[in-house]
């Protein structure tokens, strides 16, 4: 049985690399753990997933042990909690799944932007 190629994801994916370099791509590797993390943020921006196992308290702890990591949040960000992600040090956030079971997307993009341009989260 022929084993599926590894998709890129919230893991390492060394044997993507070459390729994502070649096509000049930008491939955004991660994790869960400040290792997984670190090892991704080497080459530019982790992703954080899932997030929301830890909370925005995890992003914190792994940022002091990593400072200047670029971290993207992705996995239980919502558009309500959004800017709670951003204001604990997260480089930017993904909403996906949440945003997308609204029935209303674009609804949902113009309330979290007007939340981040108040500040209010």
């Amino acid at each position: 049985m022929r084993t599926p190629a590894t998709p890129p994801g919230p893991f390492q994916v060394p044997e993507v690399r070459p390729a994502a370099a070649a096509a000049d791509r930008l491939l955004v590797e991660g994790g869960l753990t400040p290792s997984e993390l670190r090892t991704a943020a080497n080459r530019g921006v982790a992703k954080l997933f899932p997030a929301h196992v830890g909370g925005t308290q995890h992003l914190k702890s792994l940022l002091a042990v990593l400072p200047g990591a670029r971290v993207m949040a992705t996995g239980g960000v919502t558009v309500d909690n959004a800017a709670d992600w951003l204001a604990a040090g997260a480089f930017s956030v993904s909403v996906g799944s949440h945003l997308y079971r609204d029935d209303d997307v674009a609804g949902g993009v113009a309330r979290l932007r007007a939340r981040l341009d108040a500040g209010t989260g």
